[in-house]
């Protein structure tokens, strides 16, 4: 969300509909963790976005990678949608 917040009116939010991620290497018990997403393609309200997380040490490892996909919604209309079903 944080990658597109500042993006959408204020009406506007959006929703994950689809993670893949691989685990491609452990982090130690307090290790950080610096993850990035880049918007790749824009489709009518979806969203794929390319996700990678690196190990926060000096060599960066790469240990997650994958895709994610979001969908833009109207928040009121969401928000009632899951109070509704809550």
């Amino acid at each position: 969300m944080a990658a597109i917040g500042s993006s959408l009116p204020a009406e506007l939010s959006s929703v994950a509909v689809r993670v893949q991620v691989n685990h491609l290497a452990p982090v130690g018990v307090g290790g950080i963790v610096v993850a990035d997403a880049v918007l790749e393609r824009i489709e009518g309200r979806r969203l794929t976005f390319t996700i990678a997380a690196h190990a926060d040490d000096l060599d960066g490892t790469l240990i997650g990678a994958g895709r994610l996909v979001r969908v833009i919604v109207d928040r009121a209309a969401f928000m009632a949608k899951t109070a509704a079903e809550g």
